[in-house]
């Protein structure tokens, strides 16, 4: 027979191990959110698991070749999403502890000087993540950054928090942007509430450039470029800027369909990877472009001044897929 203070001290013991087994589930519970550390580390966002349809109906209003078949797929798995895109300032404290050289080789759309055409996409001297072109903050998107530096910084992250944070597969992304709507768009079909949700080349944007390569939304989100994060309102699974404000780089290879897509949340992988598939759409994209289905496919090693990225990190690596954040 066990005496009694060792039967409590047993019973304290048993009390104390589930508590701490509970409190992890509360913890990884879908809309919790988490920061492994203050400085550096953007804040995550734990989401359901569940399935949903990727790509987009014939239907849908602006749709590409590119977004289809519709299939299912389904994220098994607990997965956690940048609660925003990555920011300056996160981004910056990566390179004040590392040293990281991330500062050529920026395109952007720049004055062309000719008579037959007002702006075009070029490299401009000095035009890089801290000089982008347009005035920004610390709690701005990063931009002006490729594969090789997002690889670089998810390594930095991954070894200061002990957990493998990577890019989100071009799944993954699809998921928590529609965060359960089918709609073009997680807010819905109606484009007059874009400017609530989503910074957007609109009636803001117009005046910045010469050019009308886009046909605005018909809005106004107050900013012409980049806006801080989570300006906007959020989707229904708590996360900000999913469309708009920039493009977002995915870990997939690039494909003209999804007839070999994977249904478990994996990247599609194949070649040389010689282009990597883009999401969101951005501050200087209008009506077609900005929507949860719409995807660009751009060469890894480009930089942009319209594009940053966002990371994901996953409970368990024994039951998620394996995606690669590098070339």
């Amino acid at each position: 027979m066990i005496r009694s203070p060792l039967r409590f001290m047993l019973s304290v013991l048993l009390v104390l191990l589930f508590n701490l087994a509970h409190a992890g589930n509360e913890a990884n519970q879908p809309g919790s959110v988490f920061q492994d550390c203050a400085d550096g580390c953007p804040k995550m966002v734990w989401l359901p698991t569940g399935s949903f349809s990727m790509g987009s109906e014939a239907s849908e209003a602006g749709r590409f070749g590119n977004e289809g078949p519709v299939h299912t797929v389904t994220i098994a798995y607990q997965l956690a999403v940048g609660q925003t895109d990555v920011t300056r300032g996160e981004f910056a404290q990566f390179v004040k502890e590392t040293g990281y050289n991330a500062d050529s080789d920026c395109y952007a759309w720049e004055s062309a000087h000719s008579v037959f055409v007002n702006e075009t996409w070029a490299v401009a001297a000095g035009r890089n993540w801290r000089k982008p072109g347009y005035a920004q903050e610390d709690n701005h998107p990063v931009v002006c950054v490729n594969m090789t530096d997002i690889t670089a910084y998810a390594a930095w992250l991954s070894g200061k928090t002990q957990k493998a944070y990577r890019l989100l597969s071009e799944a993954e992304w699809e998921y928590a942007a529609r965060a359960g709507a089918k709609a073009a768009h997680y807010w819905g079909d109606d484009a007059v509430l874009t400017c609530q949700f989503a910074n957007v080349a609109d009636h803001s944007w117009k005046p910045v450039s010469s050019a009308s390569k886009e046909v605005p939304f018909n809005c106004q989100d107050n900013f012409a470029q980049t806006s801080p994060v989570a300006s906007f309102k959020p989707n229904q699974f708590g996360l900000y800027d999913m469309l708009g404000n920039v493009w977002q780089w995915t870990s997939d290879c690039y494909a003209d369909n999804y007839a070999a897509s994977p249904a478990d949340g994996k990247p599609a992988a194949g070649g040389q990877c010689a282009g990597r598939a883009l999401r969101g759409g951005s501050w200087d994209f209008g009506p077609r472009y900005v929507r949860s289905a719409r995807r660009l496919r751009t060469p890894p090693a480009f930089r942009k001044n319209e594009v940053g990225f966002r990371l994901a990190v996953v409970a368990s690596a024994a039951t998620a897929p394996a995606v690669s954040s590098g070339q």
